[in-house]
């Protein structure tokens, strides 16, 4: 249980040292708390996009691997039936249309040739041979087979066009077109030679230059004379390939992708494209996969839109995640001002509670003050009285005197009270500076409650004497009172009667001036100065302007902003 306990107050005195702090700066959780969250945010759509985007890459690459493997079987397929050609065709003397129809209708030609033009043969002939090989060959229409060439060649060999099957109208006008006057299938067809294998062309336009055939490339077979001794090249059987249709063909996973698909001869440049799938208007991720065919490299380029903008869950996480940061930086926000207000108003209640003390306090002293100037003017005044009504008429006066003060203190809640308003209260009915018979001059200065007090003492008595046997005792008289700051600490004030009878220099000292004296000596701390001057009494005395702060008992409770 101690242990606990501890634990207990250990956290209080935490939460006690946190609080100030979170008060002090109200702002700075609350954005840290959204900052926070919405880098969390930020962090989880960083790694939904990634997972996306792998999955998207992923999807690409097996889409571009399918591309590739379907690419590579139907091209394989031709290349297998250009082998089975290429053995048949070195055993035989002389290739014959009616030879090579016949094999071309054996083969089994379905699904897997889509893209395949047909098969064809292409004699190699030197160029002394065309006269001879124009006269041995005919066009299915009729007719002798003319040799075509490319613009500008001259080369010893010819290798032209002489069957090739299907009869589609295309193929027909391909035949006599010499393949080795155009330099990508002559680099094809020596590459050939050399190696004895397959070899595909790089990017080509078809022969007959016909809007309907498109590009393409060229697959060729060597074929040699088994019959003579130094393996004479006899001629090329070749299957021409139309690149739209066979990439068109080898898709078989994006149909309904929102990918473009294109396939380029070598690298992946605008000037090696060879055929597209789709063409959507997308900017996204690429993904690139070399095929070698026919000993020949290709390149599939796969493009998917998703890395156009930001995936739905993406977006639906980074507007959640924002919504709730922002949710949160106002609940903490709300949550501290609350907290703010409470130890304010915790803070105000203490600094009631301590301003109650004081004012308890002060009123004790004040009302001992009180009460000890009320016996000090009963002693007085029962030494000077010689009738019980003339005692009880001097002390309900001087009673009175400090009622009214009093009054002035309260309505200022024992704050500063001004002079004039002091001296104003004591005269009461005796003089006031509507019929003429007293004049105020002096600046606004305030005294403090016990100052204030005194002060309406001495006005009181000064006023009384003035109403028996001074100025105000006549028409005609009246009193000056003026004051004036001598430093600011400090204020002189002179009471001075004129027009009243005439003062004789022979008198005795009565109850009120020695009161007076009494209170400016004890009380203000400065001895009065009493002048009897044939013309009137003038009486000058000193009171202390003290600051505010040396007696306010509470000051006006500050207000915290937030």
């Amino acid at each position: 249980m101690g242990h606990e306990s501890e634990i207990e107050r250990a956290k209080g005195r935490a939460q006690a040292r946190l609080m100030p702090a979170l008060v002090a700066y109200p702002r700075l959780v609350p954005i840290a708390i959204f900052a926070l969250v919405f880098a969390i945010t930020i962090l989880s759509v960083v790694a939904i996009e990634r997972g996306e985007r792998e999955q998207a890459e992923a999807t690409m690459r097996e889409i571009s691997h399918s591309v590739s493997s379907e690419l590579e079987h139907r091209v394989g397929v031709q290349i297998a039936y250009l082998r089975a050609g290429a053995a048949l065709f070195t055993i035989k003397d002389e290739v014959e249309a009616d030879t090579f129809k016949t094999f071309v209708s054996e083969l089994p030609l379905g699904d897997d040739s889509v893209g395949a033009q047909g098969i064809g043969w292409a004699e190699a002939i030197a160029r002394d041979e065309v006269a001879s090989f124009e006269t041995r060959h005919s066009l299915p229409s009729g007719g002798n087979l003319k040799i075509r060439s490319a613009k500008g060649t001259q080369a010893d060999r010819l290798v032209p066009v002489t069957f090739l099957e299907p009869a589609t109208q295309g193929n027909l006008r391909s035949l006599g077109f010499d393949l080795y006057s155009e330099p990508n299938r002559r680099k094809a067809i020596d590459l050939a030679e050399n190696a004895a294998e397959p070899i595909a062309s790089g990017k080509l336009q078809k022969a007959n230059r016909s809007s309907d055939q498109g590009t393409g490339f060229l697959v060729l077979m060597p074929v040699y004379n088994a019959n003579s001794t130094d393996r004479a090249l006899k001629g090329f059987i070749f299957s021409p390939f139309k690149a739209e249709r066979s990439l068109k063909a080898a898709m078989t996973l994006s149909a309904s992708q929102s990918i473009n698909v294109r396939l380029y001869d070598g690298e992946a440049k605008p000037e090696n494209l060879l055929a597209t799938h789709n063409n959507f208007d997308i900017s996204g991720d690429l993904v690139h996969e070399e095929v070698e065919i026919a000993n020949h490299i290709l390149t599939i380029e796969v493009e998917s839109d998703h890395a156009s903008s930001l995936s739905a869950l993406a977006l639906e996480t980074l507007v959640l995640g924002t919504v709730v940061a922002a949710l949160l930086a106002v609940v903490m926000r709300l949550l501290i001002q609350q907290a703010a207000e409470d130890q304010h108003s915790l803070a105000y209640f203490e600094e009631q509670n301590s301003i109650r003390d004081s004012l308890t306090r002060e009123l004790n002293h004040r009302a001992k003050n009180t009460l000890s100037n009320v016996l000090s003017i009963i002693a007085l005044t029962r030494g000077r009285s010689r009738t019980v009504d003339g005692f009880a008429d001097s002390l309900s006066g001087r009673v009175r005197a400090l009622s009214a003060t009093h009054d002035l203190l309260t309505a200022s809640e024992w704050n500063t009270t001004p002079i004039r308003s002091v001296v104003t209260a004591e005269l009461g009915s005796l003089a006031t500076e509507r019929d003429g018979s007293c004049k105020l001059i002096g600046p606004d200065t305030a005294l403090s409650p016990n100052d204030a007090l005194s002060l309406g003492l001495v006005v009181h008595e000064l006023a009384t004497n003035a109403a028996k046997h001074g100025a105000l005792s006549q028409p005609g008289g009246h009193v000056t009172i003026s004051w004036q700051l001598e430093g600011s600490e400090l204020a002189v004030i002179e009471w001075k009667e004129e027009g009243g009878p005439k003062v004789s220099q022979e008198r005795s000292k009565g109850f009120g001036t020695e009161l007076i004296e009494r209170v400016s000596a004890h009380e203000l701390q400065y001895a009065a100065e009493m002048d009897y001057t044939p013309e009137g009494l003038v009486c000058r005395f000193k009171i202390p302007v003290r600051p505010v702060h040396e007696f306010a008992i509470r000051e006006q409770p500050s207000v915290r902003q937030l």
